[in-house]
């Protein structure tokens, strides 16, 4: 059994902000109540953070990462969801990482989540050829193949309640 981390990171930046509005919206339009919500996520594996950001996919030192931020003055928080993997898990998400490592950094993600938000359509990337956090972080969840598959476009809201709903916060 290999113990991986699934970290969930707030910060100020205007598209953080962006992002936790837009949450906000999506809560509000259906009807759900307002969650605490996180901007950015990583995939932490023994103090390496695997994370999509600016330019590209890159696995770095956590707490350098978490001091860079710090030393920004845009950290707020940040969380950890701790997973217990089997070693054939593990290993499938290894390789997903190592896959994706150097992939190009979507940035017009949130544009799309909030199109879908507002218009219930998707404009966007499903692709990977580009790659936001978010969803490296679920294509890292989908290829451990414990629990069904999640869409490429969940959002942060939605990852929240997934969490919750198996039991993962």
């Amino acid at each position: 059994m290999k113990n991986v981390r699934l970290m969930l990171v707030k910060t100020s930046n205007v598209s953080a902000k962006l992002i936790r509005f837009g949450m906000d919206v999506y809560a509000m339009k259906n009807d759900l109540p307002k969650i605490d919500c996180y901007n950015h996520c990583e995939i932490v594996i023994d103090n390496k953070t695997t994370g999509a950001i600016s330019p590209a996919v890159k696995t770095r030192d956590l707490y350098a990462y978490i001091r860079g931020l710090k030393e920004k003055g845009i950290y707020i928080d940040h969380k950890f969801i701790e997973l217990t993997l089997t070693d054939s898990e593990y290993n499938a998400g290894i390789e997903l990482l190592n896959k994706f490592e150097g992939v190009k950094y979507e940035y017009t993600m949130f544009i799309s989540h909030a199109t879908s938000i507002l218009f219930n359509f998707w404009l966007g990337r499903k692709g990977a050829k580009r790659v936001s956090c978010y969803e490296l972080l679920i294509r890292y969840i989908n290829s451990i193949n414990r629990w069904p598959k999640l869409d490429v476009t969940t959002n942060p809201y939605q990852l929240d309640r997934w969490f919750k709903n198996n039991s993962l916060t």
